[in-house]
């Protein structure tokens, strides 16, 4: 389905607006882009999702996050790099944080979920890349998909938990959900990606996902994921029905 004049002068990162965010806010902003008058022609697919890698810092609390390589417009700003080409990158960081004020907070919280916008994987040259998961082409999956998605596993547990409902729970968590929900077109663990970090991939000795110091951690549970694959279709349909309620609102 083409689209409209109007929509192909949107700028080309409109869709990220507003971030960084609480995965809540970026969601309900997504819809409101889809529904807003000026906006409600840009495809759903205009960005999509080709990669998720899993990212661990090295030092301290060994903190896992995720990095999902997007997909999209060409970035006009970029011209002359992006001559001959029909697309552009961006990459969206997606990990949860404790919203503890002090120590009698730590074990248990509020989590903060949250997604930021970034034009390379990591700043950090202390990162680790410690797992890919690379979607096929015809099979990716769109950007309002993921951000439902990560919703979903954030209401599964919207409490933080030092021992438990870990940034290690969230990141696993999400990256699973997406693995069985797009596979046998998902690849994971390549030995290639462009998700990469600052400085030249580590030896494969360095940290491990799943481990703090070397000790093995919380990780998804399979009954609550298979209960979040079926949460989240209900979502994508509350989604996309809101979306198409507002736009006959429009036209009427």
């Amino acid at each position: 389905m083409a689209q409209s004049a109007a929509a192909t002068t949107i700028p080309y990162n409109a869709e990220f607006a507003g971030l960084p965010a609480v995965i809540d806010t970026f969601c309900d902003n997504l819809r409101a882009f889809y529904t807003s008058p000026l906006t409600r022609d840009v495809r759903q697919d205009r960005w999509h999702i080709v990669e998720l890698c899993t990212y661990k810092k090295e030092r301290n609390s060994q903190h896992e996050f995720l990095v999902a390589k997007a997909e999209g417009p060409v970035n006009p700003n970029e011209q002359d790099e992006s001559e001959g080409k029909n697309t552009s990158n961006v990459f969206l960081r997606i990990e949860r944080m404790s919203s503890a004020q002090n120590l009698l907070q730590i074990l248990v919280n509020d989590a903060l979920d949250r997604v930021k916008m970034t034009h390379v994987p990591t700043t950090k040259s202390t990162d680790y890349l410690v797992d890919t998961l690379r979607f096929s082409k015809g099979s990716f999956p769109t950007l309002p998909q993921l951000v439902v998605f990560v919703r979903t596993v954030s209401e599964a547990h919207p409490r933080y938990n030092l021992v438990s409902w870990n940034c290690y729970w969230f990141a696993d968590t999400v990256g699973e959900v997406l693995r069985q929900r797009y596979l046998p077109t998902a690849q994971a663990n390549s030995s290639t990606t462009s998700c990469v970090p600052v400085e030249e991939q580590k030896e494969a000795a360095g940290p491990r996902k799943g481990y703090w110091k070397g000790v093995p951690v919380v990780k998804h549970d399979k009954e609550l994921v298979t209960e979040i694959l079926h949460a989240f279709e209900k979502r994508w349909e509350e989604f996309n029905e809101q979306v198409d309620v507002a736009a006959r609102n429009i036209q009427g």
